[in-house]
């Protein structure tokens, strides 16, 4: 793999919770229109980051990976609402266009269930390293909580009907919440010469296909001990030069257990702490936008010297007990974080970043 020299120079975010979640109910943006409601938000937030850019910039060299990860979907639902789907649903849900119209170059979105957003970064670095353009707006949006969508999750049996506690032994599923991130994203040595300060830097990345079916995550720690091993050696750093751990952290009872697993094996028998939590307690699980969400979170921890506690855990449960799991803040010394995402179907991504302080 060519090393990465792409670093994240601005961003923005918009999520329907930024508090601990006591309860169960999904939690809904607002918007003044119901209609394509992720296509909207994504768009929005990638104007917002695009209208901020300082230089003149050539559209053809512009690139977006920003994704929704149900594209179409509002329409499609609409159509059922109304007992007919329309070809103009089915074609919103097929075409995924949502990107501003100064973006001429390569748009490429990736579909790839709750670690969309995680795929958008690490495919916007990609582009950027290969050298398809010089900038890339990178990220996802979700805003899809429809009755239609969240009653699917029930019959998962991944729902919450209590509140979000990952790692807790009373846990019992994830909250789902709208949101979404985009990032501005450019090689280190053009934002040097435009003279634009970074907001963090992209060390490395890995992608994964897991052994799993489309409508869960097998439960399988050794598939995640290879996922972060594989972005750390992409990243040309140690284990011992992490500073924090963002992990997927669901609050599903497979998910938890098998990345606590995955820590013993990794840190705690090598006796290596590095502190790990999960943020979906405050946030929700936005799904396809999680990954995104997460990494604008996870850098916004960094730069202010500090790891997040596990939100919402209070008793953690046996089978996830884990040296590197936090309960509580804890202050830190260095700024590389890695942030993980797992979707329905096996895809498993990480991201290694360096926040600037």
């Amino acid at each position: 793999m060519v090393k990465s020299n792409v670093v994240i120079v601005d961003y923005e975010m918009e999520i329907a919770c930024r508090e601990l979640i006591t309860d169960c109910r999904p939690r809904r943006l607002e918007f003044d229109s119901e209609s394509d409601r992720s296509n909207f938000l994504a768009i929005k937030l990638s104007e917002k980051v695009i209208g901020r850019i300082p230089f003149s910039f050539n559209p053809i060299r512009t690139g977006s990976t920003v994704t929704v990860s149900k594209p179409g979907l509002q329409g499609i639902l609409s159509s059922l609402d109304s007992g007919k789907i329309t070809s103009k649903a089915w074609a919103d849900f097929i075409s995924n266009r949502i990107v501003p119209d100064n973006v001429k170059g390569p748009v490429v979105t990736n579909i790839s269930a709750c670690a969309t957003g995680l795929f958008s970064f690490v495919r916007g670095a990609m582009l950027l390293t290969n050298d398809e353009c010089d900038i890339c707006l990178a990220g996802a949006a979700e805003a899809t909580l429809h009755p239609f969508v969240v009653g699917g999750f029930k019959r998962m049996g991944v729902i919450s009907k209590t509140r979000p506690r990952p790692f807790d032994k009373n846990r019992d599923g994830f909250v789902p919440a709208e949101g979404g991130a985009v990032a501005l994203l450019m090689r280190e040595a053009d934002a040097v010469s435009e003279g634009i300060k970074s907001v963090a830097k992209i060390l490395g990345w890995a992608m994964m296909q897991s052994d799993s079916n489309p409508v869960s995550v097998k439960e399988n720690e050794h598939n995640i001990v290879e996922l972060i091993q594989l972005a750390l050696t992409n990243a040309e750093i140690k284990k011992q030069d992490l500073a924090y751990i963002h992990l997927h952290g669901t609050g599903t009872k497979q998910n938890d257990i098998a990345e606590a697993k995955a820590l013993r094996i990794i840190f705690d028998k090598k006796n290596i702490f590095i502190p790990a939590s999960s943020t979906k307690a405050l946030t929700g699980h936005c799904l396809g936008a999680a990954g995104a969400v997460e990494t604008i979170i996870t850098i916004e921890f960094l730069k202010n010297g500090m790891a997040p506690a596990s939100f919402g855990l209070e008793d953690i449960d046996p089978e996830c007990q884990c040296d590197c799991i936090l309960q509580n803040n804890m202050r830190l010394q260095r700024s590389i974080g890695i942030i993980l995402s797992y979707g329905f179907g096996g895809q498993m991504a990480a991201l290694v970043i360096e926040a600037e302080k």
